[in-house]
């Protein structure tokens, strides 16, 4: 695999030679991508700890249009950590893999002094278009989701919301065909190998009624079956989204309901608000005990660990270059409280600045408290 990607890595760096070089000779072949600097500081208020984490980050997208119906894609990440996060945590490689895949396109290439350089392909795949049809084989992403904040309905890829620094999301190593009809409607059928876990296989119906956007899913998540609802509208001047899935209990695992209503509203000074439910049928419901601990390893059944879930997020534009939003989560029945306030720059056309604070209070120990708080700060140049 390493020998793969030194080949692949000298493959890059012509392609982008030439682009440099000529692009109006490259007119079929496409290269972009960014370099992103991410600091992380992670405060555990109960160990008294404090971990640091330095990820630079590089992103690379190729596509080429083969003929004038067929493209193949394929996107890279490139990252290199180090800190004492990494210097404390022997298995810090093993968390960087994605479960999901069923392909292992990952390499971690350096493993020494508190150093980790960790290469994945997360976008590898051959696209054909039709009048009214897709041909989409390989490793994409395949976004289900309708609603603006919580997805239950993507059944596929869900992704973590704590991690900033992945707005690209995971992909599944799949295959889709999708039918699309004039009256805005249409079908798409995919299959997926997902890892150890075994595979999904499903169906979506797509149709505007009443100038709302209904979709209708069915098929088999790993070992059980599962269905669902979503819609999309406006309700007088607000946008109003939901989502339900149901999975049926089998020998091992029980019946869950996944299921959330969201609303946003844009003012006339710039101000955007948005508000959501998230309920799970499994999820936590009251206090942790002593010893327990809360899993935000968030998966497609699992977008929160708690039963209950109510999110509050509002933005502001403050000037062209600059926008400030503040997302609070809360869990009742655990009194679970996350709060997250963003702020970013545009330094120019290609270069931004990101800053991100993450501070999560819980009931523990019959008293409401502060866990932990994660400072982040990012640079990222795109080309």
């Amino acid at each position: 695999m390493k020998r793969f990607f030194s080949l692949f890595w000298g493959v890059c760096l012509l392609g982008f030679s030439i682009s440099a070089q000529d692009s109006t000779k490259v007119s079929n072949f496409k290269l972009s991508g960014y370099v992103k600097y991410l600091e992380t500081q992670n405060f555990d208020n109960l160990s008294k700890s404090n971990l640091a984490t330095h990820l630079l980050h590089n992103r690379l997208r190729f596509k080429w249009n083969v003929i004038p119906k067929m493209t193949i894609q394929a996107e890279v990440r490139n990252r290199v950590f180090w800190g004492t996060s990494v210097e404390s945590n022997p298995y810090f490689v093993q968390y960087l893999s994605n479960s999901n895949d069923f392909l292992n396109l990952s390499a971690a290439w350096l493993e020494q002094s508190g150093w980790v350089g960790y290469s994945n392909i997360d976008r590898l795949f051959v696209d054909w278009k039709g009048k009214n049809q897709n041909v989409r084989i390989g490793r994409q992403r395949i976004n289900w989701g309708i609603s603006s904040i919580w997805n239950p309905n993507d059944i596929f890829n869900a992704y973590n919301f704590l991690d900033v620094d992945y707005e690209e999301r995971p992909g599944s190593d799949a295959i889709k065909y999708q039918r699309n009809w004039e009256n805005l409607s249409s079908l798409d059928v995919v299959y997926a190998r997902t890892g150890k876990s075994g595979s999904i296989a499903a169906a979506k119906y797509f149709f505007n009624k009443w100038n709302f956007d209904f979709q209708a899913i069915a098929g088999k998540y790993q070992e059980v079956g599962t269905f669902g609802i979503g819609f999309a509208g406006s309700w007088g001047d607000a946008g109003l989204k939901g989502e339900i899935q149901h999975y049926l209990n089998s020998v091992s695992i029980l019946a869950q309901t996944n299921a959330t209503l969201g609303i946003d509203y844009m003012f006339s000074k710039g101000w955007y608000v948005s508000s959501a439910y998230l309920y799970n049928s499994l999820g936590i419901a009251e206090p942790l005990n002593f010893g327990q601990s809360i899993n935000l390893n968030l998966s497609s059944r699992n977008l929160m660990p708690t039963k209950h879930n109510v999110l509050l997020m509002g933005s502001k534009q403050l000037s062209p270059l600059s926008t400030f939003s503040l997302t609070s989560i809360y869990a009742p029945g655990t009194k679970l409280l996350i709060g997250m306030p963003s702020f970013s720059y545009s330094l120019s056309n290609q270069m931004e600045l990101n800053l991100f604070w993450q501070s999560f209070w819980m009931s523990y120990q019959s008293e409401f408290r502060s866990i932990s708080n994660v400072l982040l700060g990012r640079i990222r140049w795109s080309f």
